[in-house]
Order: C-alpha cells, then sequence, then structure tokens
C-alpha cells in the first residue's frame, strides 16, 4: 500500500511539474507575442509618422513649386527693372456685390499698361498674393474667367518688413508666431500691459485708459494680441482694445487692408 502512494505522489509530483513547465512555456511565448506586438506597434507609428512627414515635404513642395511658378511669371514679364520682387502669399476674395463705382482695372502684368479686365458688380475676384514690386505694389488675382492679372494697390501693409515673422512664444502651452508690427496707436483702454498675448499671462504694469500715442513692435499672426511700448517698458494688449481716433480698421493687416482699399471703403 505505501508502494502505491509513494508512486501516486511522484505521478501528481511529474504531472505538476509538467503543468509548471508548460505554463512557463505559454508565459514566455505570451511575452513574445507582446514584444512582437510592441515592435509591430512601433514600427506602425514610425511608419505612420514618415507617412505624414513625406506628404508634409510633398504640401511644403507643392507650395514652393507655386511661389516659384509665381516669381518665374513675374521674372519673365519682359519687363526691364532692377526692382526687388517680393511675393507674399495671400488669400481672400474680394467681393464687389455692391460695389457699382470706383471699380478696379485689372493688368496683364505689373508695371504693364495692358488692361485686360475691369472689375464688374457682383464680380468675386480672388487674391492668390501681394507683391511687392520695387517701389510699387500689386495683387495678383484671378478673374471670373478664371484668368490671372494684377491690380496696383495705394497702399502696402507690408512696407518695412511689417507682418513678417520674427519669432514663436509658447502662449498658454501653444505655440503661436509673432510678426512685426511697426504702427502706432492714439489711444487704448486696458487695464494691464501683459508679458505675453493672453489674459492669464503676468502683468508688466497697469494701464487704464492711455490717451496718447503709442507705437506698436508686433503682433501676434491672428491679429489678436499687439505689442506695444508704452513709458519705457514693454508688453501685450488685445488690439480690439487699440484706437486710430478715426473711421476704417484699427489693425490694417494685409487681408484687412487690401478689402478696405477695394471694396470697403464703399460703405463707410
Amino acid at each position: 500500500m505505501l508502494i502505491i502512494l509513494v508512486g501516486c505522489t511522484k505521478d501528481k509530483e511529474n504531472l505538476a511539474e509538467e503543468m509548471k513547465n508548460q505554463v512557463e512555456e505559454l508565459q514566455a511565448k505570451n511575452a513574445e507575442l507582446i514584444k512582437e506586438k510592441e515592435e509591430l506597434e512601433l514600427n506602425n507609428k514610425n511608419l505612420s509618422e514618415k507617412s505624414e512627414s513625406y506628404e508634409n515635404h510633398i504640401q511644403e513642395l507643392s507650395v514652393r513649386n507655386a511661389e516659384l511658378e509665381e516669381n518665374l511669371e513675374l521674372y519673365s514679364t519682359g519687363i526691364e527693372t532692377e526692382a526687388k520682387i517680393i511675393v507674399h502669399k495671400l488669400d481672400t476674395v474680394l467681393n464687389f456685390e455692391e460695389v457699382t463705382s470706383d471699380l478696379p482695372e485689372i493688368y496683364k502684368y505689373p508695371l504693364n499698361d495692358e488692361v485686360i479686365y475691369t472689375a464688374q458688380t457682383n464680380d468675386k475676384i480672388i487674391v492668390k498674393s501681394f507683391i511687392e514690386y520695387g517701389t510699387e505694389s500689386y495683387i495678383r488675382v484671378i478673374l471670373p474667367d478664371n484668368t490671372t492679372g494684377y491690380i496696383k494697390c495705394k497702399f502696402n501693409p507690408y512696407i518695412n518688413d511689417n507682418f513678417t515673422p520674427i519669432g514663436k512664444l509658447t502662449v498658454d502651452d501653444k505655440q503661436i508666431t509673432i510678426l512685426k508690427m511697426d504702427d502706432s496707436f492714439c489711444d487704448f483702454d486696458y487695464p494691464n500691459l501683459k508679458e505675453l498675448p493672453s489674459e492669464t499671462s503676468e502683468n508688466v504694469c497697469e494701464l487704464g485708459f492711455v490717451s496718447s500715442i503709442v507705437k506698436s513692435i508686433a503682433i501676434t499672426a491672428d491679429y489678436n494680441w499687439v505689442k506695444i511700448q508704452f513709458n519705457e517698458q514693454e508688453g501685450w494688449v488685445p488690439a480690439k482694445k487699440l484706437s486710430r481716433g478715426r473711421g476704417g480698421p484699427v489693425v490694417e493687416d494685409p487681408e484687412t487692408s487690401v478689402q478696405w482699399e477695394f471694396v470697403n471703403k464703399h460703405f463707410i
């Protein structure tokens, strides 16, 4: 009887050992599968990032190609000039729906007297870029018949490199682009000068209502905040709190400038 019991005990021990080995093998295989899964996920992530980077690169090349084509068109106009050409991308639409007078003429090329079209009431003309052609300024437009033309501008919002990027700031956990804006305003009403373009930013100094000329040096790319110099200090105030003491736009950004010169001036 004792021998049988010993035999049964050994069988149980062998079975337990075998089951233990099987569990360890399964755990090892499971660990390998988990590792393979993590490697696959990492590879997929890398492929996704590479794909996104590739798509971004293609988009950048497409934009650059369009700019090069536009520059080539400008340089191949046959105009003899040593003027420096600067092209600024601009995306807006001139809607002449209610404009009945003083409609602009569209030229075949900059610095060219050949008029190819005169804007008509109810026209919608697409603006693609703003061009500094030496001391002259033009907007490149797409006409209703899908041809390209140029409208001469009296006002250049980009003069002195205004509205060109000068840096970036991290504000409220977001990175924003800062543009140069060398301008002046006559008065404003805001309680504090801010260290950063945000209501939650630290105060530089107290303000209140200020009735004097203040100089601006920068603006956020969304045109919502303006950096000004006040009493030998610099800080940010909301653009909507500034004033020019006259009608028209407060911030004369490129889009607003073009709209004001050709459309909005009719509705003062």
